[in-house]
Protein backbone atom coordinates (compact mmCIF):
# COMPACT_ATOMS: atom_id res chain seq x y z
CA UNK A 1 0.00 0.00 0.00
CA UNK A 2 2.83 2.35 0.86
CA UNK A 3 4.50 1.54 -2.47
CA UNK A 4 1.30 2.40 -4.33
CA UNK A 5 1.06 5.75 -2.52
CA UNK A 6 4.66 6.55 -3.40
CA UNK A 7 4.05 5.75 -7.07
CA UNK A 8 0.89 7.86 -7.14
CA UNK A 9 2.75 10.65 -5.38
CA UNK A 10 5.58 10.53 -7.91
CA UNK A 11 3.13 10.45 -10.81
CA UNK A 12 1.26 13.40 -9.30
CA UNK A 13 4.49 15.36 -8.85
CA UNK A 14 5.52 14.58 -12.43
CA UNK A 15 2.13 15.73 -13.70
CA UNK A 16 2.34 18.87 -11.59
CA UNK A 17 5.85 19.59 -12.91
CA UNK A 18 4.62 19.08 -16.47
CA UNK A 19 1.66 21.44 -15.97
CA UNK A 20 3.81 24.10 -14.30
CA UNK A 21 6.40 23.80 -17.08
CA UNK A 22 3.72 24.10 -19.74
CA UNK A 23 2.28 27.21 -18.07
CA UNK A 24 5.70 28.81 -17.73
CA UNK A 25 6.45 28.00 -21.38
CA UNK A 26 3.12 29.44 -22.48
CA UNK A 27 3.69 32.63 -20.50
CA UNK A 28 7.22 32.99 -21.88
CA UNK A 29 5.97 32.44 -25.45
CA UNK A 30 3.22 35.02 -25.04
CA UNK A 31 5.68 37.53 -23.58
CA UNK A 32 8.24 37.01 -26.34
CA UNK A 33 5.57 37.15 -29.06
CA UNK A 34 4.24 40.41 -27.69
CA UNK A 35 7.70 41.87 -27.14
CA UNK A 36 9.16 41.02 -30.54
CA UNK A 37 6.54 40.07 -33.12
CA UNK A 38 3.65 42.29 -32.08
CA UNK A 39 5.82 45.31 -31.32
CA UNK A 40 7.64 44.89 -34.64
CA UNK A 41 4.29 44.82 -36.45
CA UNK A 42 3.08 47.86 -34.51
CA UNK A 43 6.27 49.75 -35.35
CA UNK A 44 5.85 48.95 -39.05
CA UNK A 45 2.24 50.10 -38.96
CA UNK A 46 3.28 53.33 -37.23
CA UNK A 47 5.92 53.93 -39.92
CA UNK A 48 3.32 53.32 -42.65
CA UNK A 49 0.91 55.76 -41.02
CA UNK A 50 3.66 58.41 -40.74
CA UNK A 51 4.54 57.94 -44.42
CA UNK A 52 0.88 58.12 -45.47
CA UNK A 53 0.34 61.26 -43.38
CA UNK A 54 3.26 62.98 -45.09
CA UNK A 55 1.98 61.91 -48.49
CA UNK A 56 -1.62 62.99 -47.94
CA UNK A 57 -0.41 66.28 -46.45
CA UNK A 58 1.53 66.99 -49.66
CA UNK A 59 -1.56 66.13 -51.70
CA UNK A 60 -3.80 68.42 -49.64
CA UNK A 61 -1.26 71.22 -50.09
CA UNK A 62 -1.37 70.66 -53.86
CA UNK A 63 2.23 69.40 -53.85
CA UNK A 64 1.60 66.40 -56.08
CA UNK A 65 5.20 66.00 -57.22
CA UNK A 66 6.41 65.68 -53.62
CA UNK A 67 3.62 63.20 -52.88
CA UNK A 68 4.53 61.10 -55.91
CA UNK A 69 8.20 61.11 -54.86
CA UNK A 70 7.25 59.83 -51.39
CA UNK A 71 5.09 57.09 -52.87
CA UNK A 72 7.83 56.13 -55.35
CA UNK A 73 10.29 55.90 -52.45
CA UNK A 74 7.89 53.70 -50.52
CA UNK A 75 7.32 51.41 -53.51
CA UNK A 76 11.06 50.89 -53.92
CA UNK A 77 11.50 50.36 -50.18
CA UNK A 78 8.81 47.67 -50.13
CA UNK A 79 10.13 46.02 -53.30
CA UNK A 80 13.54 45.72 -51.64
CA UNK A 81 11.99 44.33 -48.44
CA UNK A 82 9.78 41.86 -50.31
CA UNK A 83 12.60 40.93 -52.67
CA UNK A 84 14.74 39.81 -49.73
CA UNK A 85 12.42 36.80 -49.47
CA UNK A 86 13.75 34.62 -52.27
CA UNK A 87 11.18 31.87 -51.81
CA UNK A 88 8.36 33.79 -53.49
CA UNK A 89 6.12 31.18 -55.11
CA UNK A 90 5.28 31.92 -58.73
CA UNK A 91 1.57 31.51 -58.09
CA UNK A 92 1.55 33.58 -54.91
CA UNK A 93 0.35 37.12 -54.34
CA UNK A 94 3.83 38.58 -53.54
CA UNK A 95 5.15 37.26 -56.87
CA UNK A 96 2.24 38.87 -58.75
CA UNK A 97 2.75 42.18 -56.93
CA UNK A 98 6.46 42.16 -57.78
CA UNK A 99 5.52 41.58 -61.44
CA UNK A 100 3.17 44.57 -61.20
CA UNK A 101 6.00 46.60 -59.67
CA UNK A 102 8.28 45.56 -62.53
CA UNK A 103 5.62 46.64 -65.05
CA UNK A 104 5.22 49.98 -63.28
CA UNK A 105 8.99 50.54 -63.02
CA UNK A 106 9.39 49.81 -66.74
CA UNK A 107 6.91 52.61 -67.40
CA UNK A 108 8.14 54.99 -64.69
CA UNK A 109 11.77 54.54 -63.61
CA UNK A 110 12.59 55.84 -60.15
CA UNK A 111 15.50 57.77 -58.73
CA UNK A 112 14.68 57.11 -55.08
CA UNK A 113 17.36 56.16 -52.59
CA UNK A 114 16.30 52.50 -52.92
CA UNK A 115 15.85 52.46 -56.70
CA UNK A 116 19.10 50.70 -57.63
CA UNK A 117 18.36 47.83 -55.23
CA UNK A 118 14.73 47.69 -56.37
CA UNK A 119 15.74 47.59 -60.05
CA UNK A 120 18.16 44.76 -59.33
CA UNK A 121 15.42 42.76 -57.59
CA UNK A 122 12.78 43.49 -60.23
CA UNK A 123 15.07 42.25 -63.02
CA UNK A 124 14.23 38.73 -61.80
CA UNK A 125 10.49 39.20 -62.40
CA UNK A 126 8.88 39.45 -65.82
CA UNK A 127 6.68 42.44 -66.53
CA UNK A 128 3.01 41.77 -67.03
CA UNK A 129 2.04 41.53 -70.70
CA UNK A 130 -1.66 41.17 -70.06
CA UNK A 131 -3.92 42.07 -67.17
CA UNK A 132 -6.70 40.00 -65.62
CA UNK A 133 -8.75 43.11 -64.92
CA UNK A 134 -8.67 46.71 -66.05
CA UNK A 135 -7.14 48.55 -63.14
CA UNK A 136 -5.15 51.78 -63.06
CA UNK A 137 -1.87 49.99 -63.83
CA UNK A 138 -3.45 48.27 -66.83
CA UNK A 139 -4.71 51.64 -68.07
CA UNK A 140 -1.25 53.18 -67.62
CA UNK A 141 0.35 50.34 -69.57
CA UNK A 142 -2.27 50.61 -72.31
CA UNK A 143 -1.80 54.36 -72.56
CA UNK A 144 1.97 53.93 -72.74
CA UNK A 145 1.67 51.31 -75.51
CA UNK A 146 -0.71 53.48 -77.51
CA UNK A 147 1.67 56.44 -77.26
CA UNK A 148 4.56 54.29 -78.51
CA UNK A 149 2.63 53.02 -81.54
CA UNK A 150 2.58 55.32 -84.61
Amino acid sequence: MMLLRQRIGRAGMSLLAFVVGALVGLAASAYLYHKYVFSWTATNQAADIAWQLRTVSHLRLGETEEAVELIEEQIDFHVVALGQERSTAKDGYPYHVLREARTYRDLFPSDSSHSSKAIHILEEYPALGTFECVNSLARLAQRSRSQESP
